[in-house]
């Protein structure tokens, strides 16, 4: 058996038993709603609780025990701290369980190299609603603080009721400070929990893995060379244009401008290199255009600028400023690239023509649901054929 088959197996099990889990702590939840309701009914009319409770018990068990109200809260106390405990505990371990099936969707993803499995992962967290945030956060903090302050409030009746100190009092005391001490337990781990994950969110980076990559294959390569081949045919036919020059932002855009060399029939590159500095936070000319000596060009011929990856626009921006300086600021640029983000799509100036094979959302700047009506992938960093992996994950990681 396959290792991802392995996961596979345990993932569902581990699914299952989640959901199970989950049926089980809502019906803790109801049944500690229902005893606090009662233990507060006892503090406000005690004769009539403890005649139903009796009459109850006389009707289903055909026995008439005699109880009284002190012996019965303390039952019910006891009960609430019992039911208290495994609530709480199932809750904990809710959260232990899916955040190892999480673990496990990522495991699984990673084996097959692709994004396959997302059902209480991504999908599930992919457009979450406001209405399930507030749930959410309404069972880890606001129930308790409520939960906290309903056992001081019932205590408080109790110990009017009674008229001070004595025994039944002292152990409905002792039970109700022993359930306040587990729900305060449990309130100040989440927390430090949420504080926490509001800390990550504002401070980390987030850390790309494989799952976040598109492998772009050499069959949609020339797809997409096609479409971008069309399209700047098409504007040249259009304008009585012809290219003169092919210029490569070299290194995503070498093999693509290979390829359109190729397809357009241009023998003349004009490679430029250009890479951003991590270090520096700018961008350092490797290439420029200073080996050109020949900077002629007709008014009805213009230079096709390829691009590989356009995420901002900055190195594009920088490339046709040096076209535009070696060849005169009346020179006609057509800007391509493979993939584009869509924020800035347009941000490249000083052209006269630009197109693009696939959208992205690499900057993260469009929403979740912006991408699904524009149909966009809203993850995926889109990686070339001719691209390392792991060169790329550092480059996404360490910018």
């Amino acid at each position: 058996m396959k290792r991802v088959e392995i996961l596979y197996d345990h993932y569902k099990e581990s699914c299952e038993l989640a959901k199970k889990n989950e049926v089980t702590r809502n019906k803790l939840f109801i049944l500690v709603c229902i005893l606090l309701g009662l233990l507060f009914l006892f503090s406000y009319d005690q004769n009539s609780m403890l005649g139903l409770i009796q009459s109850w018990i006389s009707g289903n068990y055909n026995c008439n025990l005699m109880f009284s109200s002190n012996i019965i809260q303390v039952i019910l106390w006891i009960v609430l701290f019992i039911f208290t405990l495994r609530y709480l505990g199932l809750n904990i371990n809710l959260d232990r369980s899916y955040s190892y099936i999480h673990k496990l969707e990522d495991e699984i993803n990673e084996e097959e190299t692709k994004v396959t499995v997302t059902r209480e992962g991504k999908s599930y967290l992919n457009n979450y609603p406001v209405l399930n945030n507030i749930t959410y956060y309404s069972y880890r903090v606001i129930l308790p603080i409520i939960y906290y302050f309903t056992i001081i409030f019932k205590l408080k009746l109790e110990y009017n009721a009674q008229g001070g100190i004595n025994i039944p009092i002292t152990f409905q005391f002792i039970l109700g400070i022993l359930c306040n001490i587990l729900i305060v337990t449990y309130l100040i781990e989440n927390i430090i929990d949420i504080v926490n994950d509001i800390i990550e969110r504002i401070v980390m980076k987030y850390k790309y893995t494989k799952k976040d990559l598109d492998l772009i294959s050499w069959e949609r390569i020339d797809s997409f060379l096609e479409n971008i081949y069309k399209e700047v045919n098409n504007y040249l036919n259009s304008n009585n244009l012809s290219i003169k020059y092919i210029a490569p932002i070299m290194r995503g855009g070498g093999v693509p401008a290979i390829k359109l060399s190729h397809m357009f029939n241009v023998i003349d590159m004009l490679p430029i290199q250009l890479k951003h500095n991590h270090e520096t936070h700018g961008i350092d000319t490797k290439i420029g255009l200073d080996y050109l000596n020949d900077n002629s060009i007709s008014e009805s011929e213009c230079i096709l600028l390829v691009e590989g990856n356009h995420v901002t626009g900055e190195t594009a921006n920088i490339a046709t400023n040096m076209i535009k300086e070696k060849f005169g600021e009346d020179v006609k640029i057509i800007y391509v690239s493979l993939t584009r983000d869509y924020t800035y799509k347009d941000s490249v100036k000083n052209i006269c023509f630009t197109t693009w094979a696939m959208t992205t959302n690499e900057t993260k700047e469009l929403s979740k649901e912006e991408c699904n009506k524009l149909n966009i992938n809203y993850n995926l960093v889109s990686v070339y054929p001719w691209e390392n992996v792991t060169e790329e994950l550092e480059e996404l990681n360490n910018s």
